[in-house]
């Protein structure tokens, strides 16, 4: 429906007008409109449901206003000062049922026409490429050479996932190859199977292979596996004795693996039980391997426009009008930041800048599925006479769990922060790694040995010592299972303290934060790999995030040519925060002492130091990551520090050590602020503040300690 209010408003000011590219916004709208007329006889069916529009001149705009009915939870908004509309303005896309039109106070057309038009988002495409179905019961399958000790322990059996056809059966210890037509992967490729586990063995696998190499995908087992051609991320996670769908993106973990673009000509199907004393026979059925690359959930496309709804002497008041839709979504949220460090929720907000100042400002739209997108943006007061420098502070792991309770418990949270708080609040971003898990709840991890948690309440201590982000990327984030990762990241959200690195997928957790100081747009990218394969005496749940599941995302080569590049170009400064590398370095140098005990000034002759040489493959590919686009990489993990680099006139911190952990050990004593100074154009220097960590808590080092540590 099509509403006219007559504008005697123009005794506004016109404001200034940000858009988006013209083109995109008409294809939108025409788009739009033509889903309109499509959908014109439902709608004329359910004539009730149609929107009713009132509009109202105020002293802020005209407020548009409409009825909903239940299902409908997006709508467009458009003007125009054509009753036909054939040339509108888009105002927005809202989930709200009313709309503000600040901007119609500085129009100059006597009467404008306003239209709501439904959003109905279609379905996910279902456009799947069968690969092998099993439905005619007569499938060839030879024995995978030296392993197939039961080549006979298969059958075709009736009744799949529908009901109908067949599906494959393995028990025993079997391992069974099907010659299929040549298939290239490419990077996306995403391939689904059916499966079903009526009793776990050693190993219940699928795969792919090209005759030189061999990619295997470990859903069940009971056993471990070292070899780096087996991808076990979905080890153990999916329920037993029902159907379940399991997503495999074999073009990249191809790629991650084996670096080329393959032709696939054989498939994998097993059930390895090559300890028949130790494990029972197993029992794993497939069904359905399909190409689902073209039938996974679409990205919401992120837009939006603003203008200036009031010019004052002191500031600058900016209405953002968000234009992002999902085309198979219709519930979405949004994360604005706005190039000033504030960030806000709204759908369409009002935001206030001091003049002559230049902010890039983000958009992260998030659907209720797997998948998100982004759009940035420049608000420009000219003439620009506002500074731009600013500092980031970063800092290496911090707990809430062990013995750390009982001294919050004893002194309270802000206690362990006393030494370095006025450090940490005098940065305009200030980060950390949290590596405790931050819940209420008792879940513990069932295979690991290691687990500990903070509780919400904890992290007030973080906000109290000006910390604005907490890399949720690590090895412990999982320690109470989803349960405790999910309300780690409500906690933080509540609190309002940034985080990136993980989610219920792996898509998700490979989101881009969007942080902002300055006038300039820092993008925040999080991954960890220390996946739990290394070190489990039984494997699984393994820690990192597949794409049916949740956890951190995968430190990889593929996941960094995936994600930074994009995140480089949408972005002044690009940071990457990382949880790796090899624990520890339990020798000291030659000539050291071994004698720690306090924190001001002493002789540095009674003081260890260690090698601080990082793992060989993990420069590499922290190099490899500046290549593609990241201005910074910032590394914790080992618990001892090792090193800052400037590599391509980029900076690579490879480890800053501990900074508020209880480990006794006198190579983690050791730590450091790492402050980083952003120009007015780049990153221009960095500054090494001396840390040491003494009763868990850290201090800034001095005399000749501090010397010895920088």
């Amino acid at each position: 429906m099509t509403m006219c209010v007559e504008n005697k408003m123009n005794e506004f000011q016109p404001g200034f007008k940000g858009f988006i590219d013209t083109q995109k916004k008409r294809l939108l709208i025409s788009f739009l409109l033509g889903m309109i007329l499509i959908l014109s006889n439902a709608f004329t069916l359910l004539a009730q449901d149609i929107p009713q529009v009132q509009v109202l001149k105020t002293p802020n705009g005209i407020e548009v206003s409409w009825t909903a009915p239940e299902y409908q939870t997006r709508w467009l908004v458009v003007r125009s000062n054509d009753p036909m509309m054939l040339e509108p303005d888009t105002l927005a896309m809202t989930s709200n049922t009313t709309f503000l039109d600040r901007e119609a106070k500085g129009l100059s057309y006597d009467k404008i026409f306003y239209r709501v038009i439904p959003w109905i988002p279609g379905a996910t495409p279902d456009e799947t490429v069968s690969i092998e179905s099993f439905n005619t019961g007569d499938v060839e399958l030879t024995s995978f050479p030296g392993e197939d000790d039961d080549p006979n322990d298969y059958e075709f059996m009736n009744g799949g996932t529908d009901g109908e056809g067949y599906f494959l059966r393995l028990t025993g210890n079997t391992w069974k190859v099907q010659g299929i037509e040549p298939v290239m992967l490419a990077d996306s490729t995403i391939w689904a199977v059916d499966v079903f586990l009526r009793d776990i063995g050693r190993l219940g696998m699928i795969g792919v292979g090209n005759g030189v190499d061999d990619l295997m995908y470990v859903l069940w087992g009971e056993g471990q596996t070292n070899w780096e051609g087996w991808v076990s991320t979905y080890h153990g996670w999916f329920d037993e004795d029902e159907w379940v769908t399991i997503y495999l993106p074999v073009g990249e973990d191809w790629m991650n693996r084996f670096d080329s673009e393959p032709l696939i000509d054989r498939i994998f199907y097993v059930n390895d039980n090559d300890d028949r004393n130790a494990w029972e026979y197993g029992d794993i059925r497939f069904d359905n391997l399909r190409d689902a690359t073209n039938a996974m959930p679409l990205a919401p496309d992120a837009a939006f426009s603003w203008h200036v709804n009031s010019n004052r002497q002191d500031s600058l008041e900016v209405h953002f009008l968000n234009l992002s839709l999902d085309n198979d979504s219709p519930n979405l949220q949004f994360r604005w930041s706005f190039g000033d460090g504030k960030v806000s929720r709204e759908e369409n907000p009002v935001h206030s800048y001091p003049r002559g100042g230049k902010w890039k400002v983000a958009l992260s739209v998030d659907d209720d599925g797997t998948e998100w997108g982004y759009f940035v943006d420049t608000v420009i007061d000219s003439p620009l006479t506002l500074q731009s420098d600013f500092t980031i502070s970063c800092v290496g792991d911090i707990i809430f769990g062990r013995s750390m309770q009982n001294m919050i418990q004893d002194y309270g949270v802000d206690y362990i922060f006393e030494g370095v708080t006025d450090y940490l609040q005098a940065a305009d971003i200030t980060m950390c790694n949290l590596e405790s898990p931050v819940t209420y709840g008792n879940n513990q991890h069932p295979r690991k040995g290691i687990v500990f948690k903070g509780y919400p309440d904890d992290v007030q201590g973080l906000v109290n010592a000006g910390i604005d982000y907490a890399s949720l990327a690590n090895n412990h984030i999982l320690d109470y299972m989803v349960e405790g990762m999910h309300e780690s990241m409500e906690t933080l959200d509540s609190y309002g303290i940034a985080w990136a690195g993980v989610g219920d997928n792996d898509i998700q957790a490979r989101r881009v934060l969007n942080m902002s100081a300055g006038g300039k747009n820092m993008a925040v990218l999080a991954y960890c790999n220390r996946d739990g394969r290394y070190n489990y005496a039984n494997p699984y749940p393994f820690l990192d995030a597949g794409r049916n599941r949740p956890g951190f995302s995968m430190w990889s080569r593929t996941s960094i040519a995936e994600t930074v590049p994009l995140a480089a170009e949408n972005s002044d400064i690009l940071m990457l925060q990382v949880h790796c590398g090899s624990e520890y370095k339990r020798e000291p140098r030659t000539g050291d002492k071994q004698r720690l005990e306090v924190v001001d000034e002493v002789n540095p002759d009674d003081y260890v130091f260690y090698d601080v040489i990082p793992d060989t493959g993990e420069v590499y590919l922290r190099r490899y990551a500046v290549d593609m686009g990241a201005d910074l990489v910032i590394t914790h993990h080992p618990h001892i520090i090792q090193g800052v680099e400037i590599y391509n006139n980029k900076l690579i911190a490879h480890c800053l050590g501990n900074f508020a952990f209880d480990l006794g050990q006198n190579e983690c004593h050791p730590s450091m602020i790492l402050e980083i100074h952003v120009g007015a154009d780049s990153i221009d220097g960095a500054i090494v503040r001396p840390v040491w960590i003494e009763g868990s808590r850290p201090f800034v080092a001095r005399g000749g300690l501090a010397e010895n540590l920088n």
